[in-house]
């Protein structure tokens, strides 16, 4: 193997196992996703000026796989959960719902995170999808650690609020 390659791709592999994770929440095909993320990377991979747009090339990448992945689950039948992980459990509570119930769940938090303002999308992406530090948020948003904590609450209790009236109105039982 290049070594080149090794060296960028240690350095961000937990990056994008996160992402991967973020967006696929059975761990086994998680791992499985980062392997065929890791092949597609060394079959494609040319030498980079520096390692923000590896990185970059990395996260697009796995996104592909993650679009294969779905379309092949949905190909199947199967459904997964993709949430963030503040409201996983939610979905998550297998004696308390059925599969139909965790769907409708699912879909009325996906209808929620759209209704977000873009801003809060933004956010709820850095931290998420990107695997940000508070600290990283901060940084970059040029707030304290402290304000960037408490903006993620303030959009979490949005969420649940929102998802909580929804499915109620939807007379689905949390």
């Amino acid at each position: 193997m290049d070594k080149s390659f090794v060296r960028m791709f240690q350095k961000i592999d937990k990056i994008i196992f996160r992402y991967i994770t973020f967006h696929v929440s059975d761990k086994n095909d998680a791992e499985d996703i980062m392997q065929e993320v890791c092949l597609v990377m060394w079959k494609k991979y040319r030498p980079f000026p520096d390692s923000e747009q590896f990185k970059a090339w990395a996260l697009t990448i796995a996104r592909l796989q993650i679009l294969r992945y779905y379309n092949l689950q949905k190909r199947h039948g199967k459904v997964h959960s993709h949430a963030p992980d503040f409201l996983e459990p939610l979905l998550c509570q297998s004696d308390r719902f059925n599969q139909k119930q965790k769907d409708e769940i699912e879909e009325v938090l996906e209808k929620q995170l759209h209704q977000l303002s873009k801003e809060e999308k933004t956010f709820l992406s850095e931290r998420y999808e990107d695997s940000l530090t508070l600290k990283s948020l901060a940084e970059i948003h040029s707030n304290s650690i402290r304000c960037v904590h408490y903006k993620l609450q303030k959009i979490h209790k949005k969420l649940r609020r929102r998802l909580n009236i929804e499915l109620r109105r939807e007379d689905i039982a949390v």
